[in-house]
Order: C-alpha cells, then sequence, then structure tokens
C-alpha cells in the first residue's frame, strides 16, 4: 500500500504510517457544502480556490479571526448552493507560506475540534481532538480514553493510555509532558493493558465528563 485517504472522523493521522508505511492523506469534507481539500498528514490543510470561498470567524461576534469557526459558500451547486454554511468546526489560519511554493490558504492541523465539544478544565479550554493528536504522536501508545472529575472545588483530567508493560513508563511520560507543554495541562496519565479499553469506529467517542453526573 503506497497511498492511504483519511478522514478525520474515520481514521487518527497515524493510521496509514502504522500500517504497512503507506503514505497518508488528510480530507476535508462536507456534505452540505460540498467541499473536499487534502494534504498530507506533514503539513497544514491547504484550501485551493475555485468553486467556493471559506471565511474563519470568531463564533461570537461574527467577525473575521485566525482561529474560529470554518464557514463555507459554495455557489457552485446549482441545486443547492449554500451561503456562509456554519460548518461547526474549529479551525486556525496557517500565516506562512507552503515549501511546495503554493500561496492558497491554509489550515494549521486541518479541522482541530469541533466548536460544540469544547470541555473546560480548571479554565483551560480543552479540545479532544488536541489530545487525541497527543497520544497518537507518541510512539508506543495505543487506544486511550479521557475522564474529567470534579473533587471539591477542582476539576481533574484522566487518561488512560494502552500500552506495552516495557513503554509504560515513557509513554506516561511523554503524554504528561506533551499536555503541559502544549496545552497548559495537568493531567493524571495512567497505562492499561493493550486491549482493555473499548474499541470506536467513526465518530469517536472517548472522552466521558463526570461531572454533570456528580452535580445530579
Amino acid at each position: 500500500m503506497a497511498l492511504t485517504w483519511l478522514a478525520p472522523k474515520c481514521a487518527s493521522r497515524s493510521t496509514g504510517e502504522n500500517r504497512g508505511r503507506a503514505f497518508p492523506q488528510r480530507v476535508r469534507g462536507s456534505r452540505r457544502p460540498g467541499e473536499r481539500r487534502a494534504t498530507t498528514t506533514r503539513e497544514p490543510l491547504r484550501w485551493a480556490p475555485g468553486g467556493s470561498n471559506f471565511e474563519v470567524i470568531d463564533p461570537d461576534t461574527g467577525t473575521g479571526a485566525d482561529e474560529g469557526e470554518l464557514v463555507i459558500t459554495n455557489l457552485g451547486r446549482v441545486g443547492s448552493p449554500v451561503l456562509r454554511y456554519r460548518t461547526g468546526d474549529r479551525v486556525r489560519l496557517h500565516g506562512h507560506g507552503c515549501g511546495c511554493g503554493r500561496t492558497f490558504r491554509r489550515l494549521e492541523g486541518g479541522v482541530i475540534g469541533r466548536m460544540d465539544d469544547v470541555l473546560i478544565v480548571r479554565g483551560v479550554n480543552v479540545y479532544p481532538s488536541a489530545i487525541e493528536n497527543v497520544v497518537r504522536a507518541c510512539d508506543g501508545a495505543g487506544e486511550f480514553a479521557v475522564d474529567v472529575f470534579r473533587r471539591g472545588t477542582m476539576d481533574d483530567l484522566e487518561i488512560r493510555v494502552e500500552a506495552q508493560p516495557s513503554q509504560a513508563d515513557s509513554v506516561c511520560g511523554h503524554v504528561s509532558r506533551t499536555l503541559r507543554d502544549a496545552l497548559a495541562l495537568r493531567a493524571k496519565v495512567e497505562a492499561v493493558s493493550p486491549g482493555s479499553l473499548p474499541r470506536f469506529e467513526l465518530k469517536a467517542h472517548r472522552v466521558h465528563d463526570h461531572r454533570e453526573d456528580e452535580a445530579v
């Protein structure tokens, strides 16, 4: 296998590389606007001009922003044109040029999360996709699960990661340090046996917020 196409909700970025060392391409698509833009997983998502226009807006004010909600206008669909369709996807504009020489606007990390799945832990906005990116980038890390608890007046973030016993300490240390350095998150990271966590397909729900249950 030389090339794989990965939809964000169907597979992690590392899937193609881990299985047969195939070269992965990431695809961004949406049913209503009908747009599809692709890139290699090693560079920001490239949005080529053509049948549509895209904007990034602050979801609260509706004004343009470098990071916020992706909005698409597609007039190329004669039967059902779309005007300023709010996708609900959270994206971040990439401000630097592309090494290939193209000048298209690009999105750093592709779709980095959903506007409606954000968790607030100790005052920090936490996107499950950002945690997944950290875990997937760690050699030796397998499936994972995230739990959020409220203990007293403080919120605690706990992450269970599948790892071989020989790699448990290095995996936990790497994930913990990267979360702290990249996302300003402090989390308890625990290694569990491979195969002990449930598997998810398509829309993965690995995050469990127990704070609502504890408030009842």
